[in-house]
């Protein structure tokens, strides 16, 4: 799976950078070394990637433990129960990434923040409650978590709140997580929501119509993989769709895009191949590489003359598999503007095109005829 192969590169990536604590502690302790930190409280790393089961020490060495380091438990698959002691502060990044056996986890009172990545591919995870005290989730913390069915807060946390299991922030302006498992079919966002955070309904299974509400900003890959979504209409006051926002979305076969729209992301539509009903509005401006990618029941599409910029394989490219590589869609046609971008690219990559029709003729012709009745 695509998702799956992105989250490995991202980890090999972060792993270069991961900062590993150097000082071992005691007998009592050998599972874990230690970093003291500023306030002589330490940051613990855990030394045994096949631990099963967990109790993270209160102290070590006479230290309080405040902080899991960054990548603490990353990778151990075979972790199924964790303890954190009370004193707990910070979880850093990455630090239960692809633990895919933790089957659960309480978070103590006093948490403060919680790391970007923290929880990504905690498969096992089906609930998740927010301490009141905790003030800071980074990006990506709850990602591929695909039994996920909920989330809770305490009602007295200053930053965060969870409605119908979805976590936002306090205002409830922002969705900040959608739980890849929760069972409803269909979602509305709530009035009071005008922003989608990256990834937010990354992965869910079940999703298949989505009322997008008062949104006026959709987040880098909102809604990639979500496999069962059928349809979708932008809210008008989107500018742009950033990276694979509906990537791997295999069943939407419409989507209405705003007047307000100017930026179509690389990947935006990457292999929708159900996708067959969609217009660009005119004032549309990019089309991003890849976007139409292998959109294979899609057989046209109309370019506005607004579009300056196109990039590589955005529309009219697919999967070849008996070529095992890129190749023109057969039976794509492209409507475009003659010496637009557009026109320039179907011609450069033998894309089948046709002269756009005027969107004003129709109007011309309408206010000629009424011109020679009333005459």
């Amino acid at each position: 799976m695509q998702l799956k192969h992105f989250a490995s590169a991202l980890l090999s990536a972060c792993m270069l950078a991961a900062a590993v604590p150097a000082v071992p502690a005691s007998a009592e302790t050998a599972d874990f070394s230690y970093t003291v930190l500023e306030d002589g409280s330490v940051s613990v790393y855990c030394n045994d990637p096949e631990l099963t089961e967990v109790q993270v020490p209160a102290s070590i060495d006479g230290y309080s433990v405040s902080a899991l380091a960054d990548s603490c438990f990353s990778q151990n698959a075979v972790l199924t129960e964790i303890t954190l002691p009370d004193g707990l502060k910070s979880i850093g990044d990455m630090a239960f990434y692809g633990c895919e056996s933790l089957a659960g986890i309480t978070l103590p009172e006093g948490l403060d923040t919680i790391g970007s990545n923290a929880f990504t591919g905690c498969s096992s995870i089906t609930e998740f409650h927010i301490p009141a005290s905790v003030t800071e989730i980074g990006a990506y913390a709850f990602d591929t978590t695909e039994n996920l069915t909920a989330f809770s807060a305490a009602a007295d946390n200053a930053v965060y709140t969870v409605q119908d299991g979805v976590l936002f922030d306090k205002e409830m302006s922002t969705l900040i997580k959608y739980p890849e498992a929760r069972q409803e079919t269909a979602y509305t966002v709530p009035d009071t929501c005008t922003s989608i955070m990256d990834w937010a309904f990354i992965g869910t299974q079940n999703l298949e119509q989505i009322d997008l509400n008062n949104v006026t900003a959709i987040g880098e890959d909102a809604f990639y993989y979500c496999i069962k979504l059928k349809s979708v209409t932008i809210p008008e006051g989107v500018t742009d769709l950033i990276g694979g926002v509906f990537c791997y979305c295999v069943e939407l076969e419409s989507a209405v895009l705003p007047s307000t729209l100017k930026t179509i992301g690389e990947n935006c539509f990457y292999s929708c191949t159900a996708l067959k009903d969609i217009t660009l509005p005119e004032g549309l401006e990019k089309i991003g590489a890849y976007a139409f990618f292998h959109c294979t029941s899609l057989d046209s599409l109309t370019v506005p003359k607004s579009v300056i910029t196109v990039t590589s394989c955005c529309m009219g490219y697919c999967y070849d598999e008996a070529a095992e590589g890129t190749a023109v869609q057969e039976g794509f046609t492209l409507y475009v503007t003659k010496g637009s971008p557009a026109h320039t690219y179907a011609s450069s990559n033998g894309i089948a095109w046709e002269k756009a029709a005027n969107p004003y003729m129709l109007y011309y012709i309408l206010i000629g005829a009424a011109a020679v009745i009333i005459i």
